[in-house]
């Protein structure tokens, strides 16, 4: 009576353990195929690391420290706020701003200099916004515009008139 007593107890313990083995087993495998599917899946693209306002447009004679490959040609001038909204520094800031519909370029990426201290630069920091100045150089053979369109990488253009300097 008593080996049928263990023996009934005994198939009940290993029955619940057996239940937990495989109730664990069945959850661990659901979090890999779930871990598995997240890593094949590719995720939306992410916003960019950067917001930029344009705050005017404008042609210039000279705009230090850049130098014109020739000195008739003018500047045209695009005066925009630029803010790092990622967590790292942000370069290649020529590249985040180009002119579309603009004839006479010397070269479609503009130089791009600090406002506040006209110093040449390619990188901004997170947090610290800046106005910049992007600057495209045309050939004076060309006529001046009197608007521009800004098509800043990741938005909708802007046309901005261009003011008399």
């Amino acid at each position: 009576m008593a080996l049928s007593f263990l023996t009934g107890m005994l198939r009940v313990v290993t029955r619940r353990e057996s239940i937990t083995w495989w109730g664990s087993g069945a959850v661990l495998l659901l979090f890999a195929v779930s871990g598995l599917i997240g890593a094949l899946v590719k995720p939306a693209e992410a916003a960019k690391p950067w917001q930029v306002s344009v705050l005017s447009a404008s042609t210039a004679t000279d705009r230090p420290p850049l130098q014109r490959a020739d000195a008739a040609n003018r500047w045209l001038i695009v005066r925009a706020k630029v803010e790092v909204t990622g967590d790292s520094s942000a370069s290649g800031l020529s590249s985040m701003v180009r002119l579309s519909g603009v004839d006479g370029l010397v070269k479609p990426e503009p130089g791009v200099v600090l406002l506040r201290d006209s110093t040449q630069i390619d990188r901004l920091h997170p947090g610290m916004p800046e106005e910049v100045v992007f600057a495209w150089e045309q050939a004076a053979a060309t006529a001046s515009p009197q608007q521009l369109t800004v098509q800043i990488s990741g938005a909708q253009p802007v046309t901005v008139a261009v003011t008399a300097p």
